[in-house]
């Protein structure tokens, strides 16, 4: 039985992302060969890097500007600025792809910028082509912005809007014709982020109109999420997938593979819901975690590692799954990991790093799991210089007490040059609120250790926590405009209601409800935030003043700034990002 994995558009596309190569590792485990995985991702975003496309996409918009068919989504100045700027645009395009690979263009901030400014305004282009009312924002990271999918009335009206048909025509010319060739018994989808999952049902109704006996099923956070949306409209969804996975997939795609070739009920299979005559089968009966010990290392070899468009990939590699902390009241970890935390033995993910730097090459790696425990990172930075393992490595850390000087050294001598901390408020008494397990003195040693080991330091902070103040919004402000020297990059924005997060159960016993039940929202949950509505201008002015703290942010991606900082170290981004103001501010004037 042929398997086809597939990690549709809307994520960066500058690096292979874990999952695949997960599925594809378990399924060789249990001596499952017959497999292809597909990076749509990445498939996409060079497919539509094409001067043809980009001609076409500006004699229609020029079309929809004579017509007046643009809405005032798009002003007629900015359309008729980018029309004129990219006159020669279609003749540029084709060399982007290879300059993104170029170690001469990528590592010299100018010449990245440049290409950057031309993808961006073909994609721009694209965009407008298929979708004058501006809803639809085809970039490295978004697609269908203006689009929701709380219910499944809401995802077919978007898989029936003119604006998917950007993505139809290339699902049909370079996906559809590998399903029909080759029939699939069992396609799979992952869906790590947001921004995948309209593409992903957009890819799945196309199957299932060529082939609609392959199983369709889909896993990832994202599915886990909406599994109540998923199995209150089964009925419907069942039109587009046969079932999902919830919490860990490695077991399950295997498994459901062997059942399928055996003809077998699939109530064996863990973590898998299955729709019998459009509704859900009891189940799933197992939610099973799986057994970091004992994975095989993550299989790369069916990527197309040749296309990423960056001179070297960043390789993704999860050591941990879910948060040993667990108690944060604006995180709903524990609703879409469903298991409890877990490592994967220090020397068995050495021989992991090992092993994929044999089979890639590539010696930069993402350890992005949830969040890794200081004394774990330690011990596998130890292994690390004990088996003389060359790596760069960027990780995910809480703030806690006990990472001192030393101990970020030992991280930094073993290669890691970039961590992201959560942040969330500098204010002692939303921190308490949010029980962040974090006092503002052990925040700031924390990055000041850090940062004099030489590692670079994002913290995400995010503003508008229910019932944070203005004052106290500023404090964050203020903290980080302190630390400045001590944090590279900042992941800001407001704070959005996560369904299944504690905190809901906080604001319903303040009779902050939500205006419908948990199961009809997919992804963030619609409550009053009086303090935040009230002054939202105010809000919205600090969280300006602290993007501006870091220029950075418009310079480099996080791919390209992991890749920047494990070349050149971690003073090379704030003058990248000084050298990206200056140009701005030339370009002003």
């Amino acid at each position: 039985m042929n398997i086809f994995l597939y990690f549709c558009p809307g994520a960066d596309p500058a690096m292979p992302h874990a999952a695949l190569p997960a599925l594809a590792a378990r399924l060789r485990q249990d001596g499952i060969h017959d497999y292809s995985l597909y990076d749509l991702n990445v498939e996409a975003f060079l497919y539509f890097l094409n001067g043809e496309k980009v001609t076409r996409a500006r004699e229609i918009v020029q079309q929809q500007l004579n017509n007046g068919e643009l809405t005032s989504a798009h002003p007629r100045q900015e359309v008729e600025k980018l029309l004129a700027a990219s006159a020669d645009l279609p003749q540029r395009i084709e060399d982007c792809a290879a300059g993104f690979r170029a170690p001469e263009i990528f590592y010299s901030p100018d010449k990245l910028w440049a290409i950057k400014a031309d993808a961006k305004a073909a994609f721009r282009l694209l965009s407008l082509q298929y979708d004058p009312t501006g809803r639809l924002r085809f970039d490295k990271y978004s697609l269908f912005e203006g689009f929701s999918y709380n219910s499944f009335e809401e995802i077919r009206a978007a898989l029936e809007d003119p604006a998917a048909t950007m993505l139809v025509e290339f699902y049909r010319e370079k996906v559809i014709p590998d399903i029909i060739a080759k029939t699939p018994g069992l396609v799979g989808f992952s869906v790590p982020y947001f921004p995948q999952l309209l593409p992903a049902f957009l890819l799945a109704r196309e199957i299932r109109k060529t082939s609609p006996h392959t199983h369709i099923t889909y896993g990832g956070p994202v599915i886990t999420w909406g599994k109540e949306t998923l199995m209150r409209q089964a009925d419907q969804f069942a039109s587009l997938i046969d079932s999902f996975c919830i919490g860990e997939g490695e077991d399950c795609i295997s498994e459901l593979a062997k059942a399928l070739e055996m003809k077998q009920d699939l109530s064996v299979v863990p973590n898998l819901v299955y729709f019998q005559r459009g509704k859900p089968a009891d189940g799933p009966h197992r939610v099973n975690a799986v057994d970091l010990g004992k994975l095989m290392a993550p299989d790369y070899s069916g990527m197309p590692m040749e296309k990423y468009p960056a001179p070297r990939r960043v390789i993704s590699l999860p050591l941990t799954k879910g948060c040993y902390y667990n108690r944060c009241r604006f995180c709903n970890y524990s609703f879409i990991k469903m298991t409890t935390y877990r490592e994967r033995p220090a020397a068995a993910a050495v021989r992991d790093i090992e092993h994929i730097i044999a089979q890639t090459g590539d010696r930069v790696f993402s350890f992005e799991s949830d969040v890794i425990r200081p004394g774990y990172l330690l011990e596998f930075s130890r292994e690390l210089l004990r088996q003389g393992v060359d790596i760069k490595w960027h990780a995910v850390m809480r703030f806690e007490k006990g990472t001192s000087r030393d101990f970020f050294d030992v991280l930094a001598r073993a290669g890691c040059v970039r961590i992201y901390f959560g942040l969330e408020s500098a204010n002692p008494r939303i921190l308490q609120k949010m029980d962040k397990g974090a006092a503002v003195e052990i925040i700031q040693k924390t990055l000041e250790a850090c940062s004099g080991a030489g590692i670079a330091a994002e913290v995400g902070a995010f503003l508008g926590y229910p019932g944070e103040t203005v004052s106290e919004a500023r404090d964050t402000l203020n903290f980080i405009r302190l630390n400045r020297s001590h944090i590279d990059r900042v992941d800001t924005g407001f704070f959005r209601l996560l369904k299944g997060a504690p905190v809901v159960e906080d604001l319903a016993r303040q009779g902050l409800c939500p205006d419908k039940t948990g199961a009809d929202y997919w992804y963030t949950i619609n409550v009053p935030n009086p303090t935040l509505e009230n002054d939202r201008p105010t809000f919205e002015g600090i969280l300006q003043e602290l993007e501006n703290l870091f220029p950075v942010l418009g310079a480099l991606d996080i791919p390209e700034e992991i890749l920047y900082a494990a070349r050149f170290g971690k003073a090379i981004i704030n003058q990248v990002g000084e050298m990206f103001e200056r140009s701005m501010s030339h370009q002003e004037h």
